[in-house]
């Protein structure tokens, strides 16, 4: 996993966070190009990363992103939830 919360990983990298800002849906559905950060994804599964630890745009705290998981080839996500904080099923979503 890439952690693109730290500020050490983002600049041996290179990495600019604004690529994750940029409206992917425009350029992919509208002008009718590849979104860049695909193609960051794809370097990046490319060498072997399963997800990246990303900042949120409209929140505090992060996001995990995972590209290749719950599969025979891939990462399996297992989760931790002493609390039961998160939804059990897709109804409970809408609380």
């Amino acid at each position: 996993m890439i952690d693109l919360t730290d500020r050490d990983v983002l600049a041996a990298l290179a990495f600019d966070l604004d690529l994750l800002r940029a409206p992917w849906k425009l350029a992919r559905d509208i002008e009718r190009r590849r979104p860049a950060c695909w193609d960051f994804v794809t370097a990046a599964v490319a060498h072997g990363c399963q997800g990246a630890r990303v900042p949120p745009v409209q929140a505090e705290g992060s996001n995990l992103l995972w590209w290749r998981w719950n599969k025979a080839e891939g990462a399996t996500v297992h989760y931790v939830d002493p609390l039961g904080d998160l939804p059990q099923d897709q109804r409970s979503w809408r609380r």
